[in-house]
Parts: structure tokens; C-alpha cells; sequence
């Protein structure tokens, strides 16, 4: 360890697990191992080089570990630099950044080169840093492993009792099938209308001719896919399931509690005692991907394929933060000009860079097959519960108005109105053959799990928030209802329970503060 450089070996790998580390729930480990092996062959690469060419060899590990340093935060600069402006020059651009960079790399470069090469070397001490270093982040991932494995082992306690006694008989085959309809970001009508300039938005109308009821002050209980759900799932504030405010209102993505309070649910639990069986599509994460159901549908599984998108997915966070940046930005800006590389060379690189074998049209296929899936579930035989979340009004966005794939792919929010469009024209269709294949009238949720930031602190947290309750009471859905009351009105009107309504709270995060703010629903 004192003689050999064991630091430009880590180099190439903690990359890597730094991304993995801070992006726990949101990937898996067998989707990081190709990035993995780039990272580690690019880095061999680049120290190899310097040692063969730099001499003496001290002088070689500092070239070497300069420039592996340059290589692997160059992405992470730009990222930083992204939006920061200088007589309205935006320094987050490759066409701004890379003459900089390249520059001040190359000045370093030449001092390195021409300065006497150091007689010593912290040699043992870069060895110890690196180890550290990737030590403390495997620590990071096996332990969010190991939460999730515990905590789902011992499920979460939660103030909910639920009596599970067969009130509806698990045999009685009038039970209503129970479709829980998410969709990503989908904004209320005020929002909708106001910020997005979509006044011919016709959704709400629509769903309220085939029978929906819609709160006239609909707002998600949390901003924040993971939390919003699983407070809904739970019919429970957060804190009133043992998770602290610090948990979960972080940086972090997705803290393992979240995704033990998801695959753990208390709805699910009680569903599940009730003879009801759990249809799932497949997830955008990890974190909320319920492969466990017991009918899933994943189009690249269900087509005998390999699930590459996890992979791709992270593949191209890692090339987004690293020098080869600019080589995947080039390629997928003018894919045209490159036709004469290798079909590898895109395919690693450039994965975004045509449209059919970009991870946007993986996602294209997989909402296009979800939504004929979801119609074809009513003549599934028995009671189900089925949780559909739709992503296509979440980046990056996909659709055209008319459903052809959007090319090139959107990230910003410019996309967000054509994905609506479509998505409430299939939903609509969807929603009419679920009410006319299903042999007893179902219960539909259709909800937003968090709104859009707009010039209203609150814009993040206004949702669409719609009710199709067949033969409930009047007046059960309410004007200021939120999500975390869902469940709890739907078993009290068909599961004969006794549930509390509980207040209608917004946590509302804010910057700076590690306590959610809490905001009292009004119509005011």
C-alpha cells in the first residue's frame, strides 16, 4: 500500500458510487456494473497514459490524478454552473464552459509538466483517502439496503388499526374493483389554466360528465413523489407514522422509510385481507416500483426483452457528469453529422441520440403499453386493486398532442402542456372501457401525487383530485379533501369502517427549514 498507487484504481470506481450513494431509490446495483466498467477502464486508460509518457514517475501519479480529476468533474461543474449567469451569458453551457475549462486545464497541465518533479509523494496518503472515501459510500448503500430489508421485515406500526374482518365477504363477488390512478405533476385546473395557458383544458369536465365528483380546493398533503404517496398509501401524516420532519425533508433522495411505509402500505395490508389481489405497472424507481404484486406489467419483461432502462438511466447521469459530457451532447445535438461511427460508439456514449433506441422511446413504449394494459384489467377474474402511475406528464416528456413520439426529448417544462393533451385523451378512453368492461361498478382515484412550481408558493402542492364512488353518500367528498383521507372515506362508505377524517394539512416544504411548514387547507 505504500509503494503501489492504489489511489488511480479507486478513482475510476468512486465515481460511481458517489452517484449511487446519492441517488439511493432511485437505482439498483446491477444497473450501475456497465457504468461501472467504463468508469474504471476510462480511468486505467488515462493513468496509463501519463505513467507511460510522464516521467519521472511521481511526476506521472500527479499528472495522472490531475487529470482523472478533470475528467470526472467536468459534468459536475457544469451541473453546478448551470442557470449562473454573467452579462446574461449562461456559464452552464458546454459552448461557454469548455473553452474555460479546456484552458485552465491546459495551464495546469504545462506547470505540472514543466515544474521539477516533487522527490516525494503522499503516496500512502492519497491510498488512504480514496479507500476512505469508497468505504464511506459502499457504507451508504449496504446500509440503505439493509434498512430496507429490516424495516420491510418488521412492516411499520402505524396509529391506523383496521379491523380486518370480513365485512364484505372475500367471496362475495359484488366487491368493487379499487383503480388508484396516479398521475406524475398533474397540476389542478386552476394551475392548469393560470400558469400553463392551457385554457381549453377540458379534463375536469370530462371526468365530471362520466359521473366523477372533483374537490373544488384539491392539494396534495406533501411536495415530493415518495412522501405524497406514502402518506396517501398509509392514510397517515408522516410524522404520525414515526418518521421525524429531518427524515424525510432532505436533500436525500428517497430515505429507506419511504420505501418501506410504500411496499409495506397500510391500504394494501387491508386490501389484501379482504381477498383483493394487487395489479401494479412498472415503476419510474426503484423506490416506488411494485414488482411484488401479484400481476405486474413491465413491457420489456412482458415482451420477453431485457429491462435496460434502470441501467441506461443511470449510464447517462454518470457520461452527464464527467467530460464525456460534451461528447454525448455533440452526438445527440447533430446525430446526423456522426453517422459514419460505429453503432457501439451511440449505443455507450450517446444513448439519447436517435429516437428509436433512445431511453425516451423505452418510456414511450412502456406508457403506450400501460395504458392498453389498464383497459384490459376489468376482464382480469376476482376483486383487484390496482395502482397505475402514470410518468408521461414527468420528464422527459414524450408526447406529441396526438401521441407520436417527442423528438427531441423534452426535460423542461415546455413539454409539460403536449404531454397533458395526450394523456387526458387516453385516460378518458382508458376510464370509459374500465366503466364499460367491468362487470360491478368500480371505485376510481385519478390524483395528482404533487403539483408544479409556479408563482404560487403553493402551485407545488395544487393537484387534480378526482372521485368516481358509485353509491356513496352525498357530500362525502368534500371541497378542501387531500389524499391522506382517500383511503380512509373509501373503506367508511364500502368497507363499513369507522375512520376518522383527519385535518387537511399541506406540509409544505421550505428552503432552509428542516420542519415541514404546516398550512391549513382553505378555499380561500
Amino acid at each position: 500500500m505504500k509503494k503501489f498507487p492504489i489511489f488511480l484504481l479507486l478513482i475510476g470506481i468512486y465515481p460511481i458510487l458517489f452517484l449511487t450513494a446519492n441517488n439511493l431509490g432511485q437505482t439498483s446495483f446491477s444497473s450501475i456494473l456497465p457504468s461501472l466498467i467504463l468508469s474504471f477502464c476510462i480511468s486505467i486508460l488515462i493513468s496509463g497514459v501519463c505513467l507511460l509518457l510522464v516521467r519521472p514517475l511521481y511526476k506521472g501519479y500527479l499528472f495522472a490524478l490531475f487529470l482523472n480529476f478533470a475528467f470526472f468533474l467536468y459534468g459536475h461543474l457544469l451541473i453546478i454552473l448551470k442557470g449562473k449567469e454573467i452579462l446574461s451569458i449562461d456559464l452552464g453551457r458546454n459552448s461557454i464552459f469548455l473553452p474555460i475549462f479546456t484552458i485552465l486545464v491546459l495551464v495546469i497541465a504545462i506547470i505540472i509538466l514543466r515544474r521539477p518533479s516533487p522527490k516525494t509523494f503522499p503516496l500512502l496518503l492519497l491510498n488512504i483517502i480514496f479507500l476512505c472515501l469508497c468505504t464511506f459510500s459502499i457504507i451508504r448503500i449496504l446500509s440503505y439496503q439493509n434498512q430496507i430489508e429490516f424495516s420491510s421485515s418488521r412492516g411499520k406500526s402505524s396509529s391506523v388499526q383496521i379491523s380486518k374482518s370480513n365485512l364484505i365477504n372475500q367471496k362475495n363477488a359484488n366487491s368493487p374493483d379499487i383503480y388508484y390512478i396516479i398521475i406524475d405533476g398533474l397540476v389542478s385546473e386552476d394551475v392548469m389554466k393560470n400558469e400553463f395557458k392551457f385554457s381549453e383544458y377540458d379534463l375536469p369536465d370530462q371526468l365530471r360528465k362520466r359521473g366523477f365528483i372533483i374537490p373544488a380546493c384539491a392539494f396534495s398533503n406533501y411536495d415530493g413523489t415518495s412522501r405524497s404517496l406514502a402518506s396517501t398509501l398509509n392514510m397517515e401524516y408522516l410524522r404520525d407514522l414515526g418518521v421525524g420532519d429531518s427524515q424525510v425533508n432532505t436533500n436525500e433522495n428517497d430515505p429507506a422509510i419511504l420505501f418501506t411505509l410504500l411496499h409495506k402500505n397500510k391500504v394494501l395490508d387491508f386490501l389484501k385481507s379482504q381477498g383483493y389481489k394487487f395489479v401494479s405497472f412498472r415503476g419510474f424507481f426503484p423506490l416506488n416500483d411494485f414488482k411484488e404484486a401479484d400481476k405486474y406489467y413491465n413491457y420489456f419483461e412482458n415482451q420477453a426483452g431485457y429491462d435496460e432502462l434502470e441501467e441506461r438511466n443511470f449510464r447517462s447521469l454518470f457520461l452527464q457528469t464527467t467530460f464525456l459530457n460534451v461528447l454525448k451532447a455533440t452526438i445527440e445535438n447533430h446525430s446526423d453529422k456522426f453517422t459514419f461511427l460505429p453503432e457501439f460508439i451511440f449505443n455507450i456514449f450517446a444513448p439519447d441520440s436517435r429516437a428509436l433506441y433512445s431511453r425516451s422511446y423505452q418510456w414511450y413504449q412502456q406508457h403506450m403499453y400501460q395504458f392498453d394494459k389498464l383497459e384490459e384489467v376489468p376482464s382480469t377474474p376476482g376483486k383487484k386493486f390496482i395502482y397505475s402511475h402514470f410518468y408521461t406528464t414527468h420528464q422527459p416528456y414524450v408526447f406529441e398532442p396526438d401521441g407520436q413520439l417527442l423528438w427531441p426529448i423534452n426535460e423542461d417544462n415546455s413539454g409539460y402542456v403536449s404531454a397533458v393533451k395526450y394523456t387526458s385523451k387516453r385516460i378518458l378512453e382508458v376510464i370509459d372501457s374500465i366503466l364499460a368492461n367491468s362487470e360491478f361498478p368500480p371505485i376510481i382515484i385519478i390524483q395528482g401525487d404533487h403539483g408544479k412550481d409556479g408563482t404560487d408558493e403553493l402551485d407545488n402542492y395544487r393537484i387534480m383530485n378526482a372521485f368516481y364512488l358509485p353509491k356513496s353518500q352525498q357530500g362525502v367528498i368534500y371541497p378542501t379533501i387531500t389524499p391522506v383521507n382517500t383511503f380512509r372515506i373509501i373503506f367508511n362508505q364500502y368497507f363499513s369502517k369507522t375512520l376518522p377524517i383527519l385535518p387537511d394539512v399541506i406540509n409544505e416544504s421550505v428552503e432552509g427549514q428542516i420542519e415541514f411548514q404546516k398550512v391549513q387547507v382553505s378555499c380561500d
